[in-house]
């Protein structure tokens, strides 16, 4: 027996949580001696619906483990718009749970609705409801597109962070394959949605939702092949995919233990390469980074990019870095942060006046090759301020002295 899903097509934002659920289930269903495979447009699961809703449980349980420690964290949320929270209320009731409260945060009410699926997915009505609603099931309606089989009796209204294309292109968005970019969703399908949603936030700062995960493409291949997902994990030093989303150390949970804006961005690069875990192969694990702001009615795409942390994990791990180097990198990269935003502390001031900005930007141009580094080392120590309380990191002539070590791959 084969359970089919469909797979969702390129374009939408609910493709790319979704497929992330869909990654972490079919490693559990490879890992129980059953096949996954991906044939003209769908993910084909073999077995019985029971060991594919045993696979997705297992999935679950991982993604709940992982938003119960965010939350324990104290990772912050925005609260739902008052549409979603309509919607989530209609959804909830379905389950037999509670609506959401006025307070509701988009990860706690997500977190409900993953953990009724964790909790039921082994009762035979709902595991049957589960898998057929997600067997070949997706359609149009009225320039919509339904996740959900035809006979299934409510599929809900979208909710705002899953249109995010909606509002980024307006309305007539591919008019010519007559969608209106709404996707309304089952509750099944709308648990696959929450649960890459909530595996891959981390966190709300400045106006901005960040997300991080792999890139599509590697998301596609990880679901489509167990050859290719055990280099992935090889390449991230880890035995099972949820570690590599895991608070404490995971590397797609890396923005959320950096705690910073994201601007500059050779800044924020800097400190995620010298927060992330150690890896045993970091050009083969990409870092695909998601900005969306939110105003409190609508979600806007601010920035989806795939980073590419190589060059500067070399230069972190360099065995030439030392703490007190690393020490100088990590605070010049939040001092450039600070100043970006237009407020900077008396430590930053003494260390690198008002040049942080330009410093950060000197020194990641230096690291990507692209500025000799003679000429780095001597425009950091030419923009530090002159000597206050303390010496400022590039006036010191040790710590001048290792960088140019680490630049150059020449001992000084």
């Amino acid at each position: 027996m084969t359970i089919k899903i469909v797979s969702i097509p390129q374009g939408f934002t609910v493709r790319d949580y979704i497929n992330l659920a869909l990654m972490l289930a079919s490693y559990y269903h490879r890992d129980k001696g059953l096949s996954v495979k991906c044939s003209n447009g769908f993910i084909e699961f073999s077995g019985s619906i029971d060991d594919v809703c045993e696979s997705f449980s297992t999935a679950y349980s991982r993604i709940l483990d992982i938003a119960n420690a965010k939350i324990s964290a104290g990772i912050q949320c925005p609260k739902m718009h008052i549409n979603d929270r309509n919607v989530l209320g209609k959804v909830l009731s379905k389950l037999g749970l509670a609506k959401p409260s006025r307070d509701a945060r988009y990860i706690d009410i997500f977190k409900d609705i993953v953990k009724y699926y964790k909790d039921n997915l082994g009762d035979n009505k709902v595991c049957k409801d589960f898998t057929s609603e997600l067997a070949l099931s997706m359609y149009t309606k009225d320039r919509v597109i339904v996740l959900g089989s035809k006979t299934s009796k409510q599929a809900f209204a979208p909710l705002q962070p899953f249109k995010i294309e909606k509002y980024e292109y307006g309305k007539d968005f591919l008019d010519l394959s007559k969608s209106k970019m709404d996707v309304r969703a089952t509750a099944s399908w709308l648990s696959l949605m929450v649960s890459g949603w909530l595996l891959s936030y981390n966190g709300f700062l400045g106006g901005e939702l960040v997300f991080s995960m792999p890139p599509s493409y590697i998301v596609d291949s990880s679901i489509c092949s167990g050859e290719y997902v055990n280099t992935l994990l090889s390449a991230l030093g880890v035995d099972d995919p949820w570690e590599a989303f895991s608070v404490d150390k995971g590397y797609y949970s890396t923005p959320m233990r950096v705690k910073a804006s994201a601007s500059p961005a050779e800044a924020f690069y800097m400190l995620l390469a010298l927060s992330t875990p150690a890896l045993k192969n970091p050009s083969l694990t990409p870092l695909r980074l998601v900005r969306i702001s939110f105003d409190g009615k609508r979600f806007t795409m601010v920035e989806d990019v795939v980073v590419d942390l190589s060059r500067l994990k070399e230069f972190v791990e360099s065995t030439s870095v030392t703490e007190e180097l690393r020490r100088a990198i990590e605070h010049l990269s939040r001092c450039a942060i600070q100043s970006y935003t237009g407020f900077i502390t008396t430590s930053c001031k003494n260390m690198f006046g008002d040049n942080a900005i330009r410093m950060i930007k000197t020194l990641y141009n230096a690291i990507m090759g692209s500025y000799e580094p003679f000429y780095a080392v001597y425009m950091l120590s030419r923009l530090s301020p002159e000597p206050v309380k303390a010496l400022p990191y590039f006036k010191n002539p040790k710590i001048v002295s290792k960088l140019m070590e680490t630049l150059t791959g020449e001992t000084t």
